[in-house]
């Protein structure tokens, strides 16, 4: 037969188990009734119980039970070791009789169990006040609306006075829409739990406010919903925010997109502004190149191809042309074209431009843009005759003088429709004024170069000396006679002042007849000039005051002749 303790002991091997006689002193133990009381595991039940709160008293209670009613004495005790408090549940069962009585006391540790049990206690206390004090309405209501339980937290919400209120009330009263109630209770049929379900309710007041519920249900034995539990959180101040915040997104997107169409616009009028400034600054380098073009070009075919080029740069030019009106002879000529459909002969003539665009423009002096339609319009109209061959587009612009008109500056298009535009027309307008000027300045240099080139073949035939000098005698221009008289090249005597030529004597007398001349007088005279050889030449001097359009002194011209020579003449 297996003994006793060794069954107890195996059957609770977590429990403290100890054997003690029928004295109860102590006799054997197992592993864990060592481990919970150390040093003092050999004691006897009464010493082992002494150490405990009230131990003796439980002690007693047991041994009462045991002995009298022969059953099993427990007890809860509290045993402290070293600061450290256990709490244990003791059982105690007696075997045997006479002197060969023991006693089995099993101890077990429910210091955890106990702890945990104040806890839950605790909590389930806190848990009921905060259900019942919660600002957070909670309730359970049957599928017909009843009220099966409610908390003050939504008497609150709800804006009642008391519990009592809200039990005799239909809770589907509270919806302020109706048809919410049954989409959440759809939504509970078909997902057992929703989350997060917003609408709106009614407050006693009337007045309705949102809220955010959560919902589960239970259903009965048919599969349908028996009552639902409900917690619903005040979330109006929320909404509210949430839609504050909507339109003040929307306001912002609105002022956002206002200032920014604002920036868009600004960036264009830059754009623009840049556009055109560009532009100014190729039309001032177009410009600025043909003026200088006019001072070093030697050919007009030339300078006109010049002017075409650089026109390209700030107007489309596929085909160009300059006519030049000639008013003495009524005739057109064409010293540059560039044109794919006509050639130039079959323009020059007077007959053969009248009626044209080009004639149109001249004689009336302003500037024109054409396209195909409104050329047959003046063709209609009889403004025009249709010379030449037609173009998509046709833009001409006087070219004018001190005189008037004397030209036609024309750009056009054979393949291209809408080329040109108005703004074009205009800045073709302005530049072709600046082309005038150059043009004219380039002719009139022409002319005063070829008749300069006359003056000095005719002034070096001559067998007089001509010398031209400054207001202060300095020598400007002499011929080839008088280049002979002073023996000097005529290159070396420009610059040369009219004093270094003769004696002193004489440069006393020029200085007084000088101011005279500054007053326009003439005069005649005779003075000695003197050769770098030193050879003196008697010479007549006939003096002429030269003056500018504003009657300011330029100088003089003088005609000198050698005396023996005059006289010889004379004779």
């Amino acid at each position: 037969m297996q003994n006793p303790f060794e069954i107890f002991a195996r059957e609770y091997d977590e429990t403290g188990v100890a054997v003690y006689d029928y004295h109860l002193k102590f006799l054997e133990s197992n592993q864990s009734f060592d481990s919970f009381f150390g040093p003092c595991r050999n004691d006897s039940l009464s010493a082992l119980m002494g150490r405990m709160a009230s131990g003796d008293d439980f002690l007693s209670q047991m041994m009462m039970y045991v002995e009298m009613d022969q059953g099993e004495g427990s007890c809860n005790v509290a045993y402290n070791s070293d600061g450290d408090r256990k709490e244990f549940k003791v059982r105690l069962v007696a075997r045997g009789q006479g002197d060969a009585r023991k006693y089995i006391c099993s101890f077990k540790d429910v210091t955890e169990y106990l702890f945990f049990q104040k806890v839950l206690m605790h909590r389930s206390d806190d848990l009921e006040s905060l259900d019942r004090n919660s600002p957070v309405g909670v309730f359970k209501a049957a599928v017909t609306g009843s009220v099966l339980y409610l908390n003050k937290g939504l008497v609150s919400m709800l804006g009642y006075d008391n519990e009592h209120q809200l039990y005799n009330l239909h809770l589907s009263e509270v919806w302020a829409t109706l048809s919410d109630r049954v989409k959440l209770l759809d939504l509970l049929n078909e997902n057992k739990t929703v989350n997060g379900f917003e609408t709106r309710w009614r407050r006693k007041n009337g007045k309705l406010f949102w809220v955010s519920l959560t919902a589960t249900c239970q259903h009965d034995r048919a599969g349908k919903i028996a009552y639902f539990e409900v917690v619903a959180i005040d979330v109006d101040k929320k909404k509210k925010a949430e839609e504050n915040l909507k339109r003040l997104q929307n306001k912002l997107h609105t002022l956002i997109d206002s200032k920014t169409a604002e920036l868009k616009r600004a960036n264009d009028l830059l754009l623009k502004e840049v556009a055109v400034r560009q532009r100014a600054e190729s039309i001032y380098s177009v410009l600025h190149a043909i003026a200088e073009e006019t001072i070093k070009t030697q050919s007009l075919q030339d300078l006109l191809k010049f002017i075409h080029n650089q026109l390209s740069k700030v107007v489309h030019t596929p085909d160009l042309y300059f006519a030049f009106y000639h008013k003495s002879t009524d005739t057109y000529t064409f010293p540059y074209s560039v044109d794919r459909e006509d050639g130039v002969d079959a323009f020059i003539g007077s007959e053969s431009m009248k009626g044209s665009l080009t004639d149109y423009v001249r004689t009336t002096g302003q500037p024109l843009l054409v396209d195909t339609e409104t050329y047959e319009r003046m063709v209609d109209d009889g403004r025009i005759l249709p010379i030449g061959t037609p173009s998509d587009q046709w833009m001409g612009v006087p070219l004018r003088g001190a005189e008037g008109v004397w030209g036609v500056l024309v750009v056009q298009s054979y393949t291209m429709k809408n080329v040109f535009s108005s703004t074009d027309l205009v800045l073709f307008s302005g530049l072709a004024e600046s082309i005038s000027m150059g043009i004219d300045r380039y002719r009139t240099d022409q002319n005063r170069k070829r008749i300069e080139s006359l003056y000095n073949t005719v002034v070096n035939s001559l067998n007089q000396g001509v010398l031209m000098c400054d207001q202060e005698d300095r020598i400007l221009f002499a011929n080839d006679a008088f280049s002979s008289i002073a023996g000097i090249p005529a290159e070396q005597l420009k610059g040369m002042e009219l004093s270094s030529l003769i004696s002193t004597r004489d440069a006393g007398r020029i200085k007084g007849v000088r101011e005279m001349r500054s007053m326009g007088e003439r005069s005649s005279y005779q003075l000695t000039l003197i050769r770098p050889d030193g050879e003196k030449i008697p010479v007549t001097v006939n003096g002429i005051p030269r003056f500018d359009d504003g009657d300011n002194f330029q100088g003089t011209i003088g005609l000198f002749g050698i005396i023996e020579e005059v006289e010889n003449l004379l004779e």
